[in-house]
């Protein structure tokens, strides 16, 4: 038999959405919980390069609507771009948004490099709205489409659903 550090039912994995585990320090009374659909999730989204020539009018989404009393918050955003023949020549400042419009600043200078190129960026700054319940994600780019350019973008998300 394998220690255990409590004498409480030890809970089976997987771990459903609605399961919490608790911890308690009874010493100082206080309890946490920890819900199991809070986790690190990820996803990649490939967008090829008719579709970043129309970023700013047509935004690629990158997670979902997550329901009614839940908000993506992003973690980390990395960028691949799989270099072609062209770089993009105008309006490449690449932007997250709700599907609202609220974004924030992602990237300015990946799509105009001229050779394949990985970057990865923490999002730590919310838009000024803040974050948005029952929104989904989005990439765009700032104030127009980008004129020229050919390569393809690999965008990799981490992100938390969080349960209001």
């Amino acid at each position: 038999m394998s220690n255990k550090i409590s004498d409480l039912t030890v809970l089976a994995p997987p771990i459903a959405a609605a399961d919490l585990l608790a911890i308690v320090d009874a010493s100082a009374g206080i309890t946490k919980s920890i819900r199991g659909d809070q986790a690190l999730l990820y996803s990649k989204t490939s967008i090829a390069t008719g579709a970043v020539l129309t970023l700013n009018g047509t935004p690629v989404e990158l997670v979902a609507l997550p329901g009614a009393g839940k908000v993506i918050v992003p973690i980390m955003v990395g960028l691949s771009l799989t270099w072609n023949s062209a770089a993009y020549d105008t309006n490449t400042t690449l932007q997250l948004i709700y599907d609202t419009g609220t974004g924030f600043t992602l990237d300015t200078a990946i799509l105009v490099k001229v050779a394949d190129h990985i970057l990865t960026r923490f999002v730590d700054i919310a838009p000024t709205e803040g974050l948005i319940q029952n929104k989904k994600l989005s990439i765009t780019v700032g104030t127009g489409n980008p004129g020229t350019g050919d390569s393809a973008l690999d965008v990799y998300t981490w992100y938390q659903i969080l349960t209001l």
